[in-house]
C-alpha cells in the first residue's frame, strides 16, 4: 500500500493523484509548489512514490528507475487506495505523468478518474539519444540553422552567410555589401 503525502482540504471534491518524476521523489520544490497552488484552489493533492523511489529515500541504493511499464500496477494500486467519492484526476511530473497516461484509459472507462494531467515533459514524447544527433535531426544544430537562414535570405535575395564569421554584425554587413 502506498504512503501518501496529502496537501489540501480534507473534504475536497476534487483530488489529484500525483506521481513523481524518474529522478526525484514526491517531495521536491516543483511538486511542493504544484500542491500548494492546487490546494489554494480547493483541490487535494495526493502524492505518492513508486517503490524504487521510496526505497531510495529510506536509505536504499540509488538505482536507475525501472521502465514505466513496470510501475503501472503501482499506479493502479495508488488509485485504488483513494476515496471513491468526488472527482479523481491522475497525473504526475515527467515519468509519473507518463505512467499515469499509460493507465488512464482503463481507469477512465471504469469511471475511476475524470481526467489526466501531465506536469513537465514526459520522456515518452521526446526521442532519446545523443544531444548532437537529436539537434541535427531537427535542424537545430549550426548547419541546420545556417541552412534555414540561407533559405530565408535567398528568398529575400539579400545576402550570403560568411562561413568563417563570428557574431560580429559589421563583418557580416561588409561581406554582404561586396
Amino acid at each position: 500500500m502506498p504512503k501518501f503525502l496529502i496537501t489540501g482540504p480534507s473534504n475536497a471534491q476534487v483530488r489529484f493523484l500525483c506521481a513523481h518524476g524518474a529522478g526525484g521523489g514526491m517531495v521536491s520544490p516543483f511538486l511542493d509548489m504544484i500542491a500548494k497552488l492546487l490546494a489554494e484552489r480547493g483541490i487535494a493533492v495526493w502524492r505518492f512514490e513508486f517503490a524504487y523511489m521510496a526505497a531510495r529515500r529510506e536509505g536504499g541504493t540509488r538505482k536507475p528507475p525501472p521502465k514505466a511499464e513496470r510501475v503501472m500496477d503501482e499506479y493502479r494500486a495508488a488509485v485504488s487506495e483513494m476515496p471513491r467519492d468526488g472527482t479523481a484526476i491522475i497525473g504526475g511530473k515527467s515519468m509519473g505523468g507518463r505512467v499515469a497516461s499509460m493507465v488512464a484509459d482503463d481507469l477512465f472507462k471504469d469511471g475511476r478518474i475524470a481526467g489526466l494531467t501531465c506536469l513537465g515533459f514526459p520522456d515518452a514524447f521526446v526521442e532519446q539519444g545523443d544531444q548532437g544527433q537529436l539537434r541535427s535531426s531537427y535542424g537545430l544544430d549550426a548547419a541546420g540553422i545556417a541552412d534555414r537562414v540561407r533559405r530565408s535570405l535567398a528568398a529575400a535575395r539579400a545576402a550570403e552567410i560568411a562561413e568563417a564569421g563570428d557574431d560580429d554584425v559589421a563583418e557580416l554587413a561588409g561581406a554582404a555589401a561586396e
